[in-house]
């Protein structure tokens, strides 16, 4: 099963902590804008998020909105899209035939209209909010034009087992080593996303965490850019802060547990790092 670990769009939104940051070559701190795009035996290319949209390039005020861009320190190119990174792989954009979202933010979604043939899997509340936004924050993270292609909406299924204390589901229209799981509380149907793959186990956390050293250590300052993320953009932070304390024990446990259990790749929608727990292939 191959899995490209791609980058839409750098981030450097101001007070951006230098703990656990990943720097450039010129030495500046940064944040990706992270899609994963899998190659499952047999359902062919998913995408897991779409980033932002070629649209979106052309028109960053208009489709993502003014705010947005200067919040997060956006840094836009339209040779790092989806659709263009599929191309550079040599990967026809139409072999995408699945999009796994996360949540529909507009650093997430932007890329859909660029996939108009592929099923659009996400939440069900995720995509009521997104249908029927509340508020100034909701109607500027949901933008409209991303969705007026009208996608092929394939909600996820009913949550039917617990993955280490958080509730997970299937995926409809994906094999069964596709999961979704609860981490409501950043929007209204945030989800992460399991993925079995015969080497490890992808957990696509969306924007749980803005930066890694949160999941590693409940002891460490939050930066400026850290407070400002969860403050502004957590739909339910007292929600999404609960979930970031039980993710940390979950990965507490797998770390203490070393190489009995299974290893388990940690992918932040926004860290560019990469941590992987677990050294065996073990249950």
């Amino acid at each position: 099963m191959t899995v490209h670990d791609l980058d839409a769009m750098t981030m450097r939104p101001i007070g951006l902590s230098g703990r656990d940051a990943t720097v450039d070559a010129k030495g500046r701190r940064y944040l990706v804008t992270r899609m994963l795009l899998v190659n499952d035996p047999e359902c062919g290319w998913v995408a897991i998020d779409a980033g932002i949209g070629d649209a979106d390039t052309q028109q960053p005020a208009r489709r993502l909105g003014v705010t947005f861009k200067l919040s997060v320190g956006a840094e836009i190119d339209r040779s790092r899209t989806l659709m263009a990174q599929c191309r550079r792989l040599g990967i026809d954009p139409t072999d995408v035939k699945h999009i796994v979202c996360t949540h529909l933010d507009v650093d997430h979604a932007g890329g859909l209209p660029d996939f108009p043939h592929a099923r659009v899997h996400v939440n069900p509340r995720e995509l009521h909010a997104a249908q029927f936004p509340k508020g100034a924050v909701q109607k500027g993270r949901y933008r409209p034009v991303h969705f007026a292609h009208g996608p092929e909406w394939v909600p996820f299924g009913e949550a039917d087992s617990v993955w280490h204390g958080f509730d997970s589901g299937p995926i409809p229209g994906l094999p069964s080593t596709w999961r979704w799981v609860d981490l409501s509380g950043h929007t209204p149907g945030h989800s992460g996303i399991l993925v079995e793959t015969p080497e490890a186990t992808i957990f696509h956390l969306g924007d749980a965490f803005l930066q890694l050293y949160e999941l590693k250590t409940h002891k460490a300052p939050e930066s400026l850019a850290v407070k400002f993320h969860h403050a502004f953009f957590d739909t339910d932070p007292e929600q999404a802060a609960a979930r970031r304390v039980a993710l940390r024990r979950v990965y507490q446990s797998f770390v203490t547990a070393g190489p009995s259990t299974r290893r388990v790749r940690w992918y932040s929608g926004h860290d560019p790092s990469v941590p992987e727990t677990g050294t065996g292939t073990g249950g």
